[in-house]
């Protein structure tokens, strides 16, 4: 009889674990899973064993290979597609021809004696068996009842607490004979628990359970894997790690090759200790595995503790029930709370403090001094600071839990004074609802009240704040082309993005956890504003010139990517006159939409209905009604910079007096050209949001855009506005008489391109001052990031504000030109990101 080992199963509920490699390849004290489970089988006097295999199959056969090492024979069976535990194991019988097959699995560590379990099995003139153990919670198993004679009565996979009626669990080791296993050869996958036991009983096979006894372990999930090691730490679980084992008076050790212990270094317990491992003077070991390469620094305490190969845990930091994966590094006097699982390559920064059970997913960025409190999955980076533009965002129910939104509510209210009241709007999406009760909860316990705008684009909560009234508001809205993200997004009592020190103060109570908490009878209250819409339409019909829009009876084209918009707009265009084409408002249809939908596919749709209608002109809305884009007659979609080109045509044609437009000092020369000819003046600032709120205050600015779709029309408010950058449009398009195809021919050049580097959060200062030293002469400004003269233009160098990137622009004659700037400087910037030399005086000339 030739055992098979089930290795072919995904481990999904072992992730993070599980991430970069199978479950069969888990190391246990050292030696992966499947290690223990053929050492296993030789002691029981097995020397041969198939290896079944299915997913990540290169990865088992390239860890185990022959055997030879543990003294097994081993030979593979690869399935391309799942055929389920069951199915995989009757492929095997029916081709070697076997007739009793012993299963074992590749995640299961027991001390059974297999030779007896399969001896009872034949005593019994059994068709099946299953070996049985017990354990205290069943509810991860399939439970059963046996009979006297030792049949099963009765069989359940993973019941609920309300179905559990045996604490004897199916211990994944089977004997069965080659006639019932032939029942599993059908086309779909066969498990062995879900559907052939079933069967079986169904039809009144007789199912046999062993009882077996011995130590048993199904390691399934991150808990069970940490409960492996505390078994083997307490010394139940009978296996041998590698390594040269030695005792002292204090520990028992297993020693690889090449470890150094330095001199004051205590170890105690059961200690594992991989190839080329390092212990700092003064570090502290109790019952701790290390894997190859790892290294431990002075002062560090480690208890309990599991690290895989090449870890980095820096001095006086502190591991306590946790997992470090392959090539973790811990900064100085970071802590790891019990239970917590670090992956593969995730770098934490000095004094960060992972809570006790906390899974961080492969390749994060934990930054100094961060409390990661909650699960970080897919995110590349757990920051010091949640805020991003004076928003929170996360994966929903991952990273932006309810209980999450709860405490973030709670934090926004401590800021606030009791008695005070702010405002929310949200889209139509179910997740941005639950989050949003959750929020409203944490902020009611502070004793502050919140206004329920309901389904409505910010622009009119912005429009609120701004005119009187309440203390702050706040958005919750999906995040376009990311599945799962919501978006939390927090304003001042002005209607403007929050500012970094009113991000930090909430921030600092959130991580702190240090909330107001109000009597019974000051709690919070929840109201409405049911006349909200009349106030803002009102105010949006007043700042245009609508005479003169309704004259012209414009025919538009609207997409409302499934926008809160709708509720809103219709209405207004209406008022103005014009005659519309409505797609993609429905709002039950809004989660897909907007987060599955390309915005330059919709775009391009739009441009070809307006030109297959023939109107007037088409818009597009993003989904938070903030930014916006246009499709003329001919077919040409405006967006970003050139939807900027386009309205800077449109105002120099408008005849309006002279004016101010608030533009970032990226957008192409020609703009201010354009605008001097007409009598009008351009005003260089920052693109950040609240910057171009700054600078649409003040005197005889007409317009603000960080050339990106949004638009501030400071006539209505002093923020970006979607559906009032649209009426604006209408009323140019008015005043010049002229259609927007026309306008188009004549709007300035774009000259400029652009790219975005990569490069660390830590090291983009370097990057700039090397970038700095390497142009010759003076800067032309220093107003958002280095601007520099090069090659009749200009080269701007500036740092994202929030992301590990570098924006890269330059400007030349022409477009093309541009590009080539940008292609020809990327390669030195990428150079200084890597660490090579500066660019070259003679690349780079200040003017």
């Amino acid at each position: 009889m030739i055992p098979l080992v089930l290795a072919g199963g995904l481990g999904t509920r072992a992730r993070p674990l599980t991430v970069s490699r199978p479950k069969p390849l888990l190391p246990v004290a050292n030696r992966p899973l499947i290690e223990h489970v053929l050492l296993h089988l030789r002691g029981c006097g097995f020397r041969r064993a198939e290896v079944l295999t299915h997913h990540d199959a290169e990865k088992v056969r390239d860890a185990v290979g022959d055997g030879a090492a543990l003294g097994v024979r081993v030979s593979y069976r690869h399935e391309e597609r799942d055929r389920g535990t069951a199915g995989a194991a009757a492929k095997s019988v029916a081709a070697s021809g076997a007739r009793t097959a012993l299963v074992v699995s590749a995640d299961v560590l027991c001390s059974f004696d297999l030779r007896a379990l399969v001896a009872t099995h034949r005593a019994r003139h059994a068709r099946a068996s299953i070996a049985v153990t017990r354990v205290a919670n069943p509810l991860q198993f399939g439970i059963l009842v046996l009979d006297r004679h030792g049949r099963v009565r009765r069989f359940l996979e993973k019941p609920t607490w309300g179905e559990v009626f045996s604490d004897s669990v199916n211990a994944g080791v089977f004997v069965l004979e080659r006639s019932v296993l032939a029942q599993a050869l059908g086309e779909g996958p066969i498990d062995f628990a879900a559907d052939l036991f079933p069967l079986l009983l169904a039809d009144g096979v007789p199912l046999h359970g062993i009882e077996a006894e011995g130590y048993w372990r199904d390691v399934g999930d991150p808990e069970s894997y940490l409960a492996a090691h505390a078994d083997f730490f307490r010394g139940v679980l009978p296996i041998e790690p590698p390594g040269r084992p030695s005792e002292t008076a204090t520990a028992m050790i297993w020693q690889g090759a090449g470890v150094v212990v330095e001199t004051g270094a205590e170890l105690r317990g059961r200690i594992v200790l991989g190839d080329g491992c390092r212990i700092g003077p003064g570090a502290r070991l109790e019952d701790v595995v290390l894997g190859d390469g790892t290294s431990v620094a002075a002062g560090a305490d480690l208890r309990q503790a599991v690290a895989w190969r090449a870890v980095r845990v820096g001095d006086h930091a502190r591991v306590e029930g946790a997992v470090l994966c392959e090539r973790v590094e811990i900064g100085p006097r970071t802590v790891i709370e019990a239970g917590a699982i670090v992956g593969d390559g995730t770098r934490l920064g000095r004094e960060v403090r992972v809570k006790e059970g906390v899974r961080i997913w492969p390749a994060k960025v934990i930054e100094d001094h961060a409390v990661v409190h909650s699960n970080l999955v897919h995110a590349a980076r757990w920051r010091t600071s949640a805020f991003e533009e004076g928003a929170v965002s996360g994966l929903t129910n991952l990273e932006l839990t309810p209980e999450v939104a709860a405490r973030l509510g709670a934090a926004y209210g401590t800021l606030l004074a009791p008695g005070s009241t702010a405002l929310s709007v949200r889209d139509a999406h179910p997740a941005s609802r639950m989050l949003r009760r959750s929020f409203f909860g944490g902020v009611g316990s502070t004793g502050v009240h919140m206004v329920d705008l309901g389904l409505l684009p910010v622009p009119v909560m912005r429009h609120k704040l701004e005119s009187f009234g309440e203390q702050g508001g706040v958005s919750f809205q999906q995040v376009p082309q990311l599945r799962g993200m919501t978006s939390i997004r927090f304003f001042d009592g002005d209607g403007l993005d929050i500012s970094t020190g009113s991000s930090k103060s909430i921030e600092r109570v959130f991580l702190r956890e240090e909330f107001r908490r109000v009597q019974h009878e000051e709690i919070g209250a929840i109201f409405e504003l049911p006349r909200i819409l009349d106030f803002y339409a009102e105010a949006f019909l007043k700042a245009l010139d609508v005479g003169a829009i309704r004259s012209r009876r414009l025919r538009l084209v609207v997409d409302y990517s499934h926008s809160a918009a709708v509720v809103v707009l219709p209405r207004l265009l209406g008022e103005l006159g014009c005659d519309v084409v409505t797609l993609n408002a429905h709002l039950e249809r809004h989660s897909g939409a907007v987060a599955d939908g390309d915005p330059e596919v919709d775009r391009q749709r739009l441009a070809a209905i307006v030109r297959s209608l023939g109107a007037d002109l088409g818009v597009w809305l993003h989904p938070s009604g903030e930014r916006l884009a246009l499709a003329d007659r001919e077919g040409r979609v405006w967006s970003d910079m050139e939807l900027t080109a386009l309205v800077v045509a449109m105002v120099c044609a408008a005849g309006l007096p002279p004016s101010e437009l608030a533009l970032p000092i990226f957008v192409p020369s020609t703009f201010a050209k354009a605008l001097d000819e007409a009598g009008h003046r351009l005003l260089e600032t920052l693109s950040a949001p609240r910057a171009l709120t700054e600078a649409s205050r003040r005197h005889g600015v007409l317009l603000a855009s960080s050339g990106e779709g949004d638009m501030l029309w400071p006539s209505l408010h002093h923020a970006p506005d979607a559906m009032f950058a649209l009426g604006k449009v209408l009323e140019l398009l008015a005043r010049s008489g002229r259609p927007l195809e026309q306008l188009g021919r004549a709007a300035p050049r774009v000259t400029v391109a652009r790219a975005a580097i990569e490069c660390p959060m830590d090291r983009k200062g370097e990057v700039m001052r090397l970038w700095a030293d390497g142009a010759a002469g003076p800067a032309h400004s220093y107003l958002d990031g280095l601007k520099v003269g090069a090659e009749g233009g200009w080269v701007l160098l500036r740092p994202d504000r929030v992301l590990a990137r570098i924006h890269l622009h330059a400007e030349g004659p022409n477009q093309r030109a541009a590009a080539r700037l940008v292609a020809r400087y990327r390669t030195r910037i990428e150079a200084l990101v890597r660490g090579g030399a500066p660019a070259g005086r003679d690349d780079v000339k200040g003017g």
